[in-house]
């Protein structure tokens, strides 16, 4: 008797952020490690481990948030200034948008986070281009770039690449 059994191997999920300011030119930056805190409050802390880390605060009670770059001493906060529900399919995605240097000439920066998958998208508020999350998981992949499309206002996305950047 002849028994053929398959086992597929689960990967562990890997993060980068990629960014274009165009079509031409992308960066990619490796994220070794995400730690998200959950305090009794609702608020969560976010923590993106690579080159840099960059740590978020996101309260939703007080629609205040904060970022910090351990590496470069610097706390900007960042303020609620959205919010929407997004219903696709069997999925609902609560975004929050937060604003950061909003009285900054050309140095204000939107940030986009979703309660489950976190900080997926970062842009200027003045200039086009778009950071974004992604995974070796093209099924959270999927959901981030939907999220992209529907949330991010064209004019930052790189026009070849909507849908797929």
């Amino acid at each position: 008797m002849l028994n053929i059994s398959s086992c597929k191997e689960k990967k562990e999920l890997e993060y980068f952020w990629i960014s274009s300011a165009d079509n031409i030119h992308f960066d990619t930056i490796h994220i070794t490690s995400i730690r998200t805190d959950s305090l009794p409050s609702g608020a969560k802390t976010i923590e993106y481990f690579s080159g840099d880390t960059i740590a978020y605060f996101v309260r939703m009670d007080t629609l205040l948030g904060s970022q910090t770059n351990r590496f470069k001493n610097i706390d900007p906060s960042l303020r609620l200034y959205s919010d929407t529900l997004i219903i696709s399919g069997k999925d609902t995605f609560w975004i929050f948008k937060y604003i950061q240097n909003e009285d900054v000439e050309d140095g204000g920066k939107i940030h986009y986070w979703e309660k489950n998958i976190g900080i997926y998208s970062v842009h200027s508020t003045t200039w086009p281009g778009l950071i974004k999350l992604q995974t070796n998981d093209t099924l959270l992949n999927e959901k981030i770039n939907l999220l992209i499309d529907v949330t991010v206002p064209k004019f930052f996305i790189p026009k070849q690449n909507r849908g797929r950047f």
